[in-house]
């Protein structure tokens, strides 16, 4: 407990369902290969079953329904084909060619939650101005003006304290 709050994921948990906290496990373990994968100069083993865990725990966190949904929204095909082609294009032995694709796609589906992030990071207690002064930084902004046009995206306005 710090300053009257509970910092054990236990309240977290008590929402999930069993399926979700597998989800969740598989996502996070993805995400970590993924970094592994990075990390180890782009090795194709571990990049492919971080990709394959990652899928697997938000099929399994979302529900095949909100998954399939998610994907495959006509607002979202670009994104969706560019992440898929570049796992397979991955998986055929083109790591460092097929993480660029992937990453192209991975910004264009999830490219509407950084807003949300940005303002979560802003707004903590000790290091938000840290945070608030890094996103206000010429380079951060000139980035994110660079990759809305990359994307297609019109920029949104930044929420925030």
């Amino acid at each position: 407990e710090y300053m009257g709050v509970l910092l054990s994921p236990a309240p977290v948990a008590m929402f999930l369902s069993d399926w979700q906290k597998i989800g969740l496990a598989l996502t996070t373990f993805g995400l970590m290969f993924l970094g592994l994968g990075v990390l180890m100069m782009f090795d194709r083993g571990l990049l492919a079953m971080g990709n394959l865990l990652f899928l697997t725990g938000t099929a399994f966190l979302l529900g095949r329904v909100r998954t399939m949904n998610f994907f495959f929204q006509p607002a979202r095909w670009r994104g969706s084909l560019a992440f898929f082609v570049g796992l397979l294009v991955l998986l055929y032995g083109w790591t460092i060619v097929g993480m660029v694709i992937e990453m192209f796609g991975a910004l264009n589906l999830f490219g509407n939650f950084f807003p949300e992030v940005r303002t979560v990071l802003c707004a903590l207690p000790v290091v938000g101005d840290y945070f608030r002064a890094f996103f206000d930084s010429a380079i951060v902004v000139a980035i994110g003006q660079r990759i809305s046009w990359l994307t297609g995206r019109v920029p949104m306005p930044l929420k925030g304290p």
